[in-house]
């Protein structure tokens, strides 16, 4: 039957007037859904409200209205992850969005780890008039996260001139700073006493390896607080670097135990991998101009008894080869112990056989033990001895070894200053005095979230009251050198760390040379239990030396080595 084309427009009409009756049922039914899902959630019935969102949602998948509501009730549950997508499908289809609206996408963006994302759309709502709290709040903390440091604390300062007694602006700021290790500036930054600015401080503490003080400031906190999500966070990390391993273990099963997710599970791992067991299988090859090529492979085992108490046993076996006479070995069995006695005391001992693999010579015993004391978060001193079996090539037949006896002392100006000295003593069996001392300062230049350097200066003296052929023995040796490191984290599993030398250093008899020293380190790190690092380096400073002579030294290594960690 022909069709008459003046009756399609009529027809077309009815379809569409058919479709919308069967539609807006089911949009208003899809609707009632969402608004009993908002009334829910504005009750704290989290759950229930997704439910009925998901079920609103199936009627009217593209409801933006409801995506939008939905979105903004699981922003405010926390479940970033989970809004984000229904956040980019309400944009998708109505890229226009009311103000309230655009604030909430924002914090998800924010704290759903789409950073860029969120700083994106906290940038266009200051540029449409939203000069809010938050708003500059949060872009100041999206400039954070993404390494901006300096950008964050411009952008803190400018909200400070705009509401001047902002807690929120003033912690920022000194956040920003202490990102970049200006941790005396960020510490100043935090004049109230309220909670929040005692936390933020607290954390800068710890940032800034002054745990003592972080303990203090823990003690100051309302008691309310002592379950706190953040303040178990520094309490672990108080304890852990600041002498009370047992105490750390405790704070972070407490965390684990009420705040219960992958950052808090995480840093349990991290704990009881550390206070754990442990194997470092190592290798490790140098050679230098003196034609001496030195080889070694060694495993050193830990097994800790507690959190705070360890011991250790290890296997090293060394081959010497001296271009134009015999090779030699010499292969050290070793145990030990490490722990702390309490929050600022530490102690360390071992002992081991040396056996020479030589016919004719037997072993020899050699151990040390040392002490150290925390005075407070920017001194400590230490001292100790033992017996040492000389390792230089010409020592080994003759069995060399020596009663030796150090004292040290580091301390820290301004956090980013440190000073360290070390005078040891050494008596030689074959009637070689040895005396040295060493004194190194280091400043921090800058930092970053992929890189720190620090630059300073190292000097060294040696004495000895007569030359030996058995090994270096300069009646006088100073060393002057200048240095840069660098180091940083590449990924979150991918870490390096390098330093460079140069300077000038005298012996008696001998001209003036000029040393240079390199070195380089690459540690990865794909699994929570093992991590694989290489070394490599080359110097020219007779520091390194260990045979004896005047002639310019030059001496390369490399070495690489696994850390398996079992909890």
């Amino acid at each position: 039957m022909p069709i008459n084309n003046e009756s399609l427009p009529h027809a077309r009409r009815c379809v569409l007037l058919f479709v919308l009756i069967l539609w807006l049922p089911s949009v208003a039914q899809a609707q009632s859904v969402a608004d009993e899902a908002l009334s829910k959630a504005r009750s704290g019935q989290v759950e229930e409200a997704v439910q009925l969102y998901t079920r609103a949602l199936s009627e009217q998948p593209d409801n933006v209205a409801i995506l939008r509501d939905y979105a903004a009730v699981l922003g405010s549950a926390g479940k970033y992850s989970d809004a984000l997508p229904l956040v980019r499908k309400a944009i998708s289809l109505s890229p226009i969005q009311p103000e309230w609206a655009r604030r909430e996408f924002a914090g998800i963006y924010l704290f759903g780890d789409a950073v860029p994302e969120a700083l994106e759309a906290l940038e266009a709502l200051i540029r449409d008039g939203d000069n809010s709290e938050q708003t500059l709040n949060r872009r100041g903390l999206a400039l954070r996260w993404l390494g901006r440091s300096s950008e964050a604390a411009e952008a803190y300062r400018s909200m400070l001139k705009i509401y001047s007694n902002s807690e929120e602006a003033a912690i920022g700021l000194a956040y920003s700073l202490a990102d970049r290790e200006n941790f005396s500036a960020a510490l100043a930054e935090l004049k109230a006493s309220s909670p929040q600015t005692t936390k933020a401080r607290i954390r800068i503490l710890n940032w800034a390896g002054r745990h003592y003080e972080a303990r203090e400031e823990l003690g100051k906190l309302p008691p309310s607080l002592s379950d706190d999500r953040e303040v178990l966070e520094d309490q672990v990390a108080a304890a852990r670097w600041g002498g009370d391993p047992a105490g750390a273990v405790r704070y972070v099963e407490r965390l684990v135990s009420l705040h219960p997710g992958s950052d808090s599970s995480e840093l349990s791992q991290d704990l009881h991998l550390e206070y754990g067991q442990g194997a470092t299988p190592a290798y490790r090859f140098s050679r230098d101009n003196f034609g001496l090529t030195e080889r070694s492979i060694s495993t050193d085992f830990t097994i800790h008894a507690t959190a705070s108490q360890a011991f250790q046993v290890g296997y090293q076996y060394r081959w010497f080869d001296q271009a134009g006479d015999s090779p030699r070995t010499l292969v050290r069995y070793s145990m030990g112990w490490s722990g702390n006695l309490n929050r600022r005391l530490s102690a360390y001992a071992s002992a081991a056989t040396v056996d020479y693999r030589e016919p004719g010579l037997g072993k020899k015993l050699a151990g040390d033990f040392s002490l150290s004391a925390g005075l407070n978060d920017n001194v400590r001193i230490g001292g100790g001895g033992g017996r040492i079996v000389m390792d230089a090539y010409p020592a080994l037949h003759s069995q060399v070894t020596a009663p030796f006896a150090f004292g040290e002392i580091s301390t820290r100006f301004r956090t980013r200053i440190e000073l360290r000295a070390r005078y040891s003593q050494f008596s030689f069996s074959n009637n070689v005095k040895r005396d040295r001392a060493d004194l190194q300062f280091r400043s921090g230049v800058f930092a970053t979230s992929k890189a720190k350097l620090y630059a300073g200066w190292r000097l060294s003296g040696l004495w000895h009251d007569r030359q030996t052929s058995d090994f270096w023995s300069p009646e006088r040796f100073h060393s002057n050198l200048a240095f840069a490191d660098i180091g940083g984290r590449i990924a979150k599993w991918l870490e390096y760390a390098g330093e460079v030398a140069v300077g000038i250093q005298s012996e008696r008899g001998s001209e003036t040379q000029y040393p240079l020293q390199v070195s380089g380190k690459i540690a990865a790190r794909p699994s929570p239990h093992w991590r694989a690092v290489v070394e490599i380096g080359r110097s020219t400073s007779s520091v390194d030396r260990s045979l004896p002579g005047q002639r310019p030294y030059s001496r390369w290594f490399t070495a690489a080595g696994l850390e398996l960690r079992l909890p």
